[in-house]
């Protein structure tokens, strides 16, 4: 790997290039990915040419000064990788451990863009399935707002991951990796048989969903994107500041499975999330259960008290 993210050269740190190398590797061989393992190295390449431009270049030359001053000049964004690498650095017995220098990343994460059922019923229901077109689109409108699949998933989907006659959908999830085992439920089996049979392209290529007219190649992301954009614009639904991809529609399926009581675990394992927190946003939407968790207000003491009863003013 060399000390480049999106395609952005930088300058090689001087004295810090072999343990950033070790780095790497030792971050491939913990089963990180090569985008995950270049993002972390292009934000630790940042941190040790700071540390150049403080005149540190060496692990022995790192004091807890340096180590403050080049974190501050390093955006927010790069904090969580840095800790990482300064942990690696002290597990691996090259220093003490400085990790606990780097300051928390406060961030603010937004809540996921959702649609009704009734909006996903009428998105669905723009669809217009007697064409090749929409007996595809339909398809991976289901999957995504019935099976909450992602999109990278979807397009990547084969007529092995498909058993038709055992209804399940099983796939390794392109995210983490990990094997994913779905029900084919019978709506999305009835479309999948219907497309398959009727409107999918004559073609040698394994992929399920290809493109409508020729070269018959396997669809993007960037094509689910226009589907799902295309069909919230024929029903007429005013997203309203929402976003309007799929992931919108993976993230109204599982809000909707929340509303309906079924458990945040079961949600995970629907969803492939492997970390256990990763649903908190959904259940920060399960407004029903989340009533049930109100408490009742304090009555008002002190000066609030006596500004709600007109005894004080400001």
């Amino acid at each position: 790997f060399s000390a480049r993210h999106n395609n952005t050269p930088q300058p090689l740190p001087i004295g810090f290039q072999d343990i950033l190398d070790e780095y790497a590797a030792y971050c491939l061989e913990n089963g990180n990915k090569p985008s995950t393992v270049a993002y972390k190295l292009f934000n630790c390449t940042a941190f040790c040419r700071q540390l150049n431009s403080l005149n540190c270049y060496s692990i022995d030359q790192l004091n807890e000064s340096i180590i403050i001053q080049s974190c501050l000049a390093n955006a927010n964004s790069k904090w969580r990788c840095i800790r990482w690498f300064l942990l690696y650095l002290h597990e691996t017995g090259k220093c003490q451990d400085y990790s606990y220098l780097v300051p928390k990343e406060i961030k603010k994460e937004s809540l996921p863009s959702i649609y009704s059922e009734k909006e996903i019923s009428q998105m669905d229901a723009a669809v217009d399935i007697s064409t090749a077109t929409g007996k595809r689109d339909i398809c991976i409108l289901l999957l995504e707002s019935r099976l909450a699949m992602r999109s990278r998933d979807i397009v990547n989907l084969t007529f092995e991951n498909v058993n038709l006659e055992d209804n399940r959908v099983t796939f390794y999830q392109e995210k983490t990796g990990k094997p994913v085992d779905l029900p084919l439920l019978p709506e999305v089996k009835k479309s999948l048989q219907e497309y398959i049979d009727t409107a999918r392209p004559k073609s040698d290529d394994n992929h399920i969903f290809l493109r409508v007219n020729a070269p018959f190649s396997p669809l993007t992301t960037a094509a689910l994107r226009d589907i799902s954009k295309k069909y919230i614009q024929k029903a007429k639904i005013d997203p309203a500041g929402r976003r309007f991809g799929p992931h919108s529609r993976r993230a109204s399926a599982a809000t909707s499975m929340i509303n309906s009581g079924i458990s945040y675990d079961a949600v995970k394992k629907i969803l492939g999330h492997t970390d256990p927190n990763a649903i908190k946003h959904y259940a920060a939407l399960d407004k029903n259960h989340l009533r049930c968790c109100a408490l009742q207000a304090p009555p008002p003491t002190g000066i609030l008290k006596e500004l709600l009863e007109g005894r004080r003013s400001l």
